[in-house]
C-alpha cells in the first residue's frame, strides 16, 4: 500500500513539474555572434561595447554613424582585441593583480580622485568596477605585446627618411629644408604598468 501511496506522489509530482516548465516563461539562452580562436564573443558583450562606443562619440560631440555600421565596426575591433590578448597570453604575458592595483590607483590619483571616488565616477558613467578592471589589464597587455612584438621591429633608417624627403621635394618642386628630431623615452624590457605611465606622461 505504500508503495503505490510512493508511486502515486512521485507520478503527481512529475505532471506538476511538466505543467510548470509548460507553462513558464521562455529562456533567452545567450547568443554567440563570433568565434576567435577557442574563444567567443556574445551578443551581450557586443551591446555593451555599442553603448560605451556610442557614450563616447556622444561625449566627444561626434556625429554617431548609423546602428549596423557601428555594430560591424565594433565587432571587428572586439574580435582584433581577443587575437592580440590570445598572442599574448600564449607568449606568456601576463598582468598580476598587484600590478593591475597600482596601475588603478596612478588613474585615480591622475584625475585627484580617492578609490571610492573613483568607483563612483565610474558607476555614474554606466561603468561596473569589476569590467573597467578587465579592460585595464587587458590594455596593459596589449601594450606590453605591441612593445614586445611591433615597437622593437619598426626601424627606419637614415638613408629612409633622406629618401623620403628627397621624394618630397620633387614633388613640391621647391628647396625647403627640414631639421628633424627624434626623442626617445626608454622604458626597462619588462617595465611596469607605473613606468609605461611616466614614459606616456612625459611623452
Amino acid at each position: 500500500m505504500k508503495l503505490n501511496r510512493l508511486i502515486n506522489l512521485l507520478t503527481l509530482l512529475g505532471l506538476v513539474t511538466a505543467f510548470s516548465m509548460a507553462n513558464a516563461a521562455p529562456i533567452q539562452i545567450e547568443r554567440i555572434v563570433a568565434v576567435v580562436n577557442e574563444d567567443i564573443i556574445l551578443a551581450s558583450e557586443l551591446e555593451r561595447e555599442l553603448d560605451l562606443a556610442s557614450a563616447r562619440l556622444r561625449q566627444s560631440r561626434m556625429q554617431t554613424p548609423p546602428r549596423d555600421l557601428l555594430e560591424k565596426q565594433v565587432l571587428e575591433h572586439l574580435i582584433i582585441k581577443r587575437l592580440q590578448l590570445d598572442r599574448a597570453a600564449k607568449s606568456g604575458i601576463r598582468i598580476d593583480d598587484q600590478q593591475l592595483n597600482q596601475t588603478i590607483r596612478s588613474i585615480a590619483q591622475r584625475n585627484q580622485m580617492s578609490m571610492s571616488q573613483f568607483r563612483q565616477a565610474l558607476t555614474q558613467e554606466g561603468l561596473e568596477f569589476r569590467q573597467f578592471r578587465e579592460n585595464i589589464r587587458n590594455d596593459i597587455v596589449m601594450s606590453q605585446m605591441r612593445k614586445r612584438y611591433v615597437d622593437s621591429q619598426v626601424k627606419i633608417s637614415e638613408d629612409e627618411v633622406d629618401l623620403y624627403l628627397k621624394n618630397l621635394d620633387q614633388n613640391l618642386g621647391d628647396t625647403r629644408q627640414y631639421q628633424l628630431a627624434h626623442i626617445l623615452i626608454a622604458t626597462p624590457e619588462a617595465a611596469s604598468p607605473e613606468q609605461i605611465a611616466s614614459a606616456r606622461g612625459k611623452a
